[in-house]
């Protein structure tokens, strides 16, 4: 019977991923079954409240897909990262000590087993209710292996991307990603536009979009967006853009003279 649960269990947890003690409850796998697997070899502790098989090599990925999964939590990878993922990013990270970006809605609290263990990553994790917790829209799933996790879109994540620039993103980069966005779908632009709290991403969005005239930026109702009012400072020593109201380079003048 016990080794019936064993082989139910093996079955139901993808290689590579976390098995928290809430999701192994609900496998029917109690605390004091689980430490036997323990002592036996079968599963290792990866921190409190957490498993992993043994011999298993696990990264943030299949953390990710546990805390996704098995805890609920809204936590994604988001900006950068999701672009990256998604291969829309300029740049490519370099594989050692990558930075990895994750939001999470304000509040949420991580596990300390995932907070507290030496990931294969430097994880950069951003509490923001950039948008509303329950807002549904602006995700796609990235396989890993044999499991899948949540991440941003392309048309979330460059809103998240954005939304760290200056403090934590590059502004030339912004615009070097920008550029290769020509396929964003409109109707999810516009509906994250509508819901989107910062006023400096939605501006600078629309600064990058109009720059470089991609077609789907006529698509989209802009008597929806909250724009906010006043002037928006992103940089000292800037030019102000006529009509965002937002400081921008100078040497980005003779490019929207020119869109």
């Amino acid at each position: 019977m016990k080794r019936n649960k064993l082989n139910s269990l093996l079955k139901a947890w993808p290689k590579g991923t976390v098995a928290t003690s809430y999701w192994l409850s609900q496998q029917g796998i109690r605390f004091d079954l689980a430490a036997r697997y323990k002592k036996s070899g079968w599963i290792e502790s990866l921190g409190h409240g957490a498993f992993n098989r043994a011999g298993d090599t696990i990264t943030w990925h299949g953390a990710l897909y546990a805390m996704q999964t098995q805890l609920g939590l809204s936590t994604h990878p988001a900006g950068k990262t999701a672009l990256t993922l998604l291969g829309k990013a300029h740049y490519l990270p370099l594989n050692d000590n990558e930075k990895v970006v994750f939001f999470s809605a304000r509040g949420e609290r991580l596990p300390t087993w995932f907070t507290t263990h030496e990931w294969d990553a430097e994880i950069h994790r951003v509490s923001s209710n950039l948008f509303p917790k329950e807002l549904s829209i602006g995700f796609t799933k990235i396989k890993e292996g044999n499991f899948e996790y949540k991440v941003s879109s392309a048309e979330r994540a460059i809103l998240e991307f954005l939304y760290e620039v200056p403090q934590n993103e590059s502004l030339e980069e912004s615009k070097e990603i920008f550029e290769g966005l020509m396929t964003l779908q409109p109707d999810i632009v516009g509906k994250l536009l509508e819901q989107c709290s910062s006023v400096k991403a939605k501006r600078l969005f629309l600064v990058l979009a109009e720059m470089y005239s991609h077609p789907w930026v006529t698509e989209i109702n802009m008597k929806t967006i909250d724009f906010g009012t006043g002037k928006r400072r992103l940089i000292p020593n800037g030019f102000l853009h006529p009509k965002y109201r937002i400081t921008l380079p100078k040497s980005w003048q003779s490019q929207e003279s020119d869109s």
